[in-house]
This record gives C-alpha cells, structure tokens and sequence, in this order.
C-alpha cells in the first residue's frame, strides 16, 4: 500500500510539473492566442470543397482559383482531403488563411493568400506537429 501511495504521489507531482511547463496553463483563454472562429471567404470554402483525397482534384481546385503565375509549392503533388481554416487575417486588400488538411496519415499546413478572388500565394509550413 505504502509503494502504492509512494507511485500515486510521484505522479501526481510529474503531472503538475508538466502542466506548469504549459504555456498556456493558468491563463484565461483570452490571452492563450485562441481566437473566434476565423471567417472564410465563400472563394475560400470552394476550394477546399474541392480537396477529395486525390492530387488531380487539389491541380484541378488550384487552376480553377489561382492567379497566373502562381508557384504552388507542389501543393498539387499530395492527396488532400478535410481541409479546415485554422485562422484567417485581412491585410491591405489581401486575405491570408492558415490551412491545415490531411494527407494520408499525416496533416500539412499551408498559408493561402487571395487578392481580387483569386489565390496569389501558397506557403507550404510543412507537416503539423
């Protein structure tokens, strides 16, 4: 009984350490970066609309909503689906998006810009971790 309290003890105090090294622990939810739900433009939701586990739907839905010129950062090489706004920010006539989508097993993360109703860059930020 006393190995049990001994065990019961150590991780409780493991689980308080942890969350104190949380940067969010302790803070009211206003001021953890959590914000309102973004707003998403309906150009937006068509092309994520678009995202069916297939590459060729991912070129088809960048062709449709990019500019001419556009670097898709290979963007149309991986098999999306279940794209979801993470966050989205108006700047000077420009609409930025934080994307996060699943790709097999995996989830990337992507930063799409739209000027004038059309996607005028793609950021890949790589894998979500």
């Amino acid at each position: 009984m006393k190995k049990q309290l001994i065990t019961l003890s150590l991780f409780m105090a493991y689980a308080c350490m942890v969350q104190a090294q949380t940067p969010t622990a302790g803070k009211p939810a206003a001021t953890t970066g959590q914000t309102a739900k973004a707003v998403v433009s309906e150009n937006m939701k068509g092309f994520m609309a678009m995202f069916n586990g297939n590459s060729k739907a991912v070129a088809e839905a960048l062709s449709k909503y990019e500019k001419e010129g556009l670097d898709r950062h290979d963007m149309n090489m991986y098999n999306l689906v279940d794209a979801k706004v993470v966050s989205s920010e108006l700047k000077d006539k420009q609409e930025k998006y934080l994307m996060e989508v699943k790709s097999g097993v995996t989830t990337r993360k992507y930063e799409i810009y739209w000027e004038d109703g059309k996607i005028s860059e793609v950021k890949d930020l790589g894998l979500k971790l």
